[in-house]
């Protein structure tokens, strides 16, 4: 089917009129880089086209769950044939078992695995779980980790009024936020709560504030404590699980949570989420345990045949070495060319993952990070997305790539970023 072309502001326009803001998911809106909405009409590879017939090299990658690329001709193939058997009845099957099966030999720790259908979903059952098997409510959570839109994951700011944006009080006094990658802020906060806290939640990289790793010392000391208080610590992996690599950041760590939060990639780009852990709390979920958790679109057959045939592919030799040559070099390139032209940056890079901050101070918080960085960014944004290399449309979101990027998406990407350098316009802006 040919689609008759349209702007994107048009699109936006009708938009408005019967979607609130325009847009299924508020990133989408752009307005944190004071933008427009783009709306797509295909993707193949690494590329998007949008309703105006624009083509973008994609550093967003629909935040993350796309990594073989888009339309990846072999996922194609297996969606086709899962379709043709049928997509969803609500009745068991046997590659949801070979799928739990696999996650729980791809990693140590994981011996049962719960599938769900979004990463939101997972953290919210994880939370009723470790507050089921601790016998306690309160839970730990860092600034400018995002793990859902679930009430006990997105306290109010304050706490003064019963009610803040439809999050009761007496729900959000029992999340608790702490700066991120300050072990003694926990310390307190554990003493301070003597026996109450039931787990702490927290990305061992964070994806929510541009892509920064927790200090090594700082997930030691949450696991100690943990520990010590008879807490659970989880490690919410929606992000970075099977992207930063095959055993996701607790492998990189060489850390054991008691639980992971999965999602996005263990699609294939369909929508999913899971919990796993060990086999003694996974069978505290009903129907063995009393706590409840069910879905009807949970482990539905299109969804486990795309996550299974994407983890195999990730499996194979060379694979996150290839993701981890491109974001390096991509990276490095982004700091030799902007620093020749008087602009600091920081960058990260793991596998498919990548940050970039426009400061010279290294971000270890979300405090860290400066306003002039997130104006830069802005700046920076519109410039590249003229040429045609779409960013995510904030500074605070982290940039993702998949095996479809290649030596030419890289010469074109730094072509047009070298331009962007050269100009030198964002030093006064």
């Amino acid at each position: 089917m040919v689609l008759k072309q349209v702007s994107n502001v048009e699109c936006y326009e009708q938009a408005k009129g019967v979607i609130p803001g325009g847009v299924n998911s508020p990133v989408r809106s752009a307005r944190q880089v004071a933008g427009k909405p783009i709306y797509v009409d295909s993707a193949q590879g690494a590329y998007l086209v949008d309703c105006q017939g624009q083509r973008y090299i994609d550093y967003i990658h629909a935040y993350g769950p796309v990594i073989l690329g888009h339309a990846d001709p072999g996922l194609k193939a297996v969606i086709a044939s899962s379709a043709s058997t049928g997509w969803v009845h609500g009745q068991c099957h046997r590659a949801e078992v070979e799928y739990a099966a696999l996650i729980s030999e791809l990693i140590p720790g994981i011996e049962q695995v719960r599938l769900m259908n979004s990463g939101t979903e997972a953290a919210m059952t994880a939370v009723r779980l470790a507050r089921a098997v601790t016998g306690r409510s309160h839970i730990i959570k860092f600034t400018g980790h995002y793990h859902g839109h679930a009430d006990a994951l997105m306290p109010q700011p304050d706490l003064s009024v019963d009610q803040m944006n439809g999050i009761p009080a007496a729900i959000s006094e029992l999340t608790h936020t702490l700066p991120f990658n300050d072990l003694e802020a926990a310390q307190r906060l554990f003493e301070s709560l003597d026996g109450q806290v039931a787990a702490v939640l927290v990305e061992p990289i964070a994806g929510n504030m541009g892509m920064v790793f927790s200090k090594k010392a700082f997930l030691v000391g949450l696991q100690q404590l943990c520990r010590q208080y008879h807490s659970l610590l989880v490690f919410d992996e929606v992000m970075t699980g099977f992207r930063v690599g095959l055993t996701g950041a607790a492998g990189y760590y060489s850390i054991q949570p008691d639980l992971w939060i999965y999602g996005k990639v263990i699609g294939g780009g369909f929508p999913v989420g899971a919990v796993g852990g060990p086999r003694e709390l996974m069978e505290q979920l009903s129907p063995i345990g009393s706590v409840y958790q069910g879905g009807t679109f949970s482990a539905n057959p299109m969804v486990v045949n795309a996550g299974l045939y994407t983890l195999k592919r990730l499996m194979q030799s060379g694979v996150y070495r290839q993701l981890n040559d491109y974001t390096r070099t991509l990276t490095a390139e982004i700091r030799r060319m902007f620093t020749a032209h008087g602009l600091a940056v920081q960058t990260t890079a793991l596998g498919g993952m990548m940050g970039i901050v426009f400061q010279s101070k290294a971000v270890e918080t979300q405090q860290d990070i400066q306003q002039d960085s997130v104006d830069r960014y802005q700046f920076i944004y519109h410039r590249l997305l003229g040429q045609s290399i779409l960013l995510p449309p904030s500074a605070y979101e982290a940039l993702f790539i998949g095996l479809s990027h290649d030596d030419v998406t890289l010469t074109l990407t730094l072509k047009a970023i070298e331009q962007v350098a050269i100009d030198g316009e964002f030093a006064n802006n």
